[in-house]
Formats: C-alpha cells, sequence, structure tokens
C-alpha cells in the first residue's frame, strides 16, 4: 500500500522572503523616482523665480533710471523756464538808459523807455577819463542838486547835473572830453546796476528789505545736483554764444555767491560734464543733458 506524499506550499518561506525584498525594491525605486521629480520641480520653480526676481530688478532698475532722467529733464526745463525769465528781466532793465550831455556844464539825462516803473534811481558815479583827482558831484545851486529819483514813469526823463572838484575843493565844469556813468535803478524784476550802455547787472541787496537775486536764491536753496544741472545749462547757453568761460569770474558774471557756483562746479567736474584747462582756470568744454536724455552737446577750443 503506496503512503501518500505530504502536500508541498505553492510558496516557501524563501519565496515570500525574495518577493518581500523585491516590493521593497519597487517601493524605493518609485520613492527614488518620486523624489528625483520632486527635485526636478524644485529646481524649476528655484530656477523660475530666480529669473522672476531678476526681471524685477531689471524693471526696477530701469524705473529707477527713467524717474532719475525725468528729474533731470524736470531741472532743466525749470532752468529754462528761469533762464527765459532772466532774460525778460534783463531786457526790462535795459530799457533804462542814461546819456551825457556838455552843453556849458555837464548833464545826465536818465530815461526809461519801457512801459513799468522805475523806482529809486541812483547815479552811483561820474568819471573824467584822464582825471582821476578829480572827484565828483550834484552841482550845487542848481534846482535838482542830487544824485537820486524816486520814480520813473514811461518815456519820463530826469536830468542831474554834475561838475567835480579837486583835492583843494575846486570845482571843475567839465574837465574832460569822455566820461563814465554808472546809475542803479529797481525794475519790477530786482536792483540793477548800469554802467554807461553795458548790459544792466544785478545788484545782490542784504538785510531783511533785500531782494536779492532770484537765481542765486534758488541756487541756495537747492540740492547740489539741482544747482550743478542749473549751472551747467547757463555754461552751455554762454558756450553756444561763443562767449568764454574763466571760473575764477563766473560768480561776478553770473551775479551768483561764490560759495554755491564753486560747489556746482566741483559737482559737474567729479560728474564729468566740464573739462578746465589745468592751470589758467578756463572751462575747455561742457557735455549738457538734453531733454532728448543724452549727454549730446560738446562745445571745446577756447
Amino acid at each position: 500500500m503506496r503512503v501518500a506524499e505530504e502536500a508541498k506550499p505553492l510558496f516557501d518561506v524563501g519565496d515570500w522572503i525574495a518577493m518581500g525584498a523585491a516590493a521593497v525594491a519597487v517601493l524605493a525605486m518609485a520613492v527614488a523616482i518620486w523624489q528625483a521629480c520632486e527635485a526636478r520641480k524644485s529646481r524649476k520653480a528655484t530656477e523660475k523665480q530666480a529669473t522672476t526676481a531678476e526681471k524685477a530688478l531689471a524693471e526696477a532698475s530701469r524705473s529707477a533710471a527713467a524717474t532719475e532722467r525725468a528729474n533731470e529733464i524736470t531741472l532743466l526745463r525749470d532752468a529754462d523756464q528761469r533762464a527765459d525769465r532772466e532774460d525778460a528781466a534783463v531786457a526790462e532793465a535795459r530799457q533804462v538808459r542814461g546819456k551825457l550831455n556838455n552843453m556849458g556844464g555837464l548833464t545826465l539825462a536818465v530815461t526809461n523807455h519801457g512801459p513799468a516803473t522805475v523806482h529809486d534811481l541812483e547815479v552811483e558815479s561820474v568819471e573824467a577819463i584822464g582825471f582821476p583827482h578829480l572827484k565828483w558831484r550834484a552841482k550845487p545851486g542848481m534846482a535838482r542838486d542830487r544824485t537820486t529819483w524816486e520814480t520813473l514813469r514811461f518815456e519820463e526823463t530826469v536830468r542831474f547835473y554834475v561838475d567835480f572838484i579837486d583835492e583843494s575843493g575846486g570845482a571843475h565844469r567839465a574837465p574832460g572830453r569822455e566820461y563814465y556813468f554808472t546809475i542803479s535803478y529797481t525794475t519790477s524784476t530786482g536792483r540793477w546796476r548800469r554802467t554807461g550802455n553795458a548790459e544792466p547787472v544785478r545788484v545782490e541787496q542784504s538785510g531783511p528789505q533785500g531782494q536779492g537775486h532770484e537765481e542765486s536764491k534758488d541756487l541756495a536753496a537747492a540740492s547740489e545736483s539741482d544747482r550743478a544741472l542749473r549751472l551747467l545749462r547757463v555754461l552751455a547757453d554762454r558756450i553756444a554764444t561763443g562767449a568764454r568761460l574763466n571760473i575764477s569770474a563766473l560768480p561776478e558774471q553770473l551775479g551768483l555767491p561764490k560759495a554755491d557756483v564753486q560747489l556746482a562746479l566741483r559737482h559737474l567736474d567729479e560728474s564729468g560734464y566740464i573739462n578746465a584747462l589745468t592751470g589758467n582756470d578756463m572751462i575747455q568744454s561742457v557735455h549738457e543733458i538734453t531733454v532728448s536724455g543724452y549727454n549730446a552737446l560738446e562745445r571745446s577750443g577756447f
């Protein structure tokens, strides 16, 4: 009689262990693949964030540059408008003219050819060319033995009678053939001084009642860069007319405080907008900031 064989299991313990190990390996592979995918996504996200940040930084830089340029253009337009106002003010001051006549005595006739009334007219000096030792004065005994006049209206003329005295007090009616005279007066735009037919120049006034010079007050109140840009426009305009620019003479020529002009010139020199010849204080070239946004104008060869 045959003894029945014992039933053998389909999977033995070794098989189960092998299958478990395979499952663990598959799971580990899946985890690794998932981690790789996540890492790739994170890297792409990081790269995208970096690109976005670079674009934002570039846009911010462009915006800042545009703002700075807009500010510069605004300053230049303000300077242009101020220059136009100053030109109009000089044109008004130019309407006050004096003329010396020597007909039996020396007479200075001052006429206001402008429509606006002139105030506080004063004869500051009369010089007889070739006679430096003689001192001028209002001729005594005349109806108008004075050197000032309160108001001068449109097309009105006032006459001042002048003679000279020497060191001993002796009077000299008209000692020379040529004379220089200087007058000062106040228009609607401030106080002016004029010698002969030369261009009127502003007179700086001090004290609480002094009007001062509008441009100098604006420059004093402005920032260093503002002062520099405004002065740059003045320099460019003068160079365009062929005028020689001497640094040491600029404060007097422009009617501005010396300290303000020096600060503005230093800023322009450090920024590369002007080039001065070493040793003689002459400005050799000026690079002007134009409304189109370029440092385009260069004038040189003085």
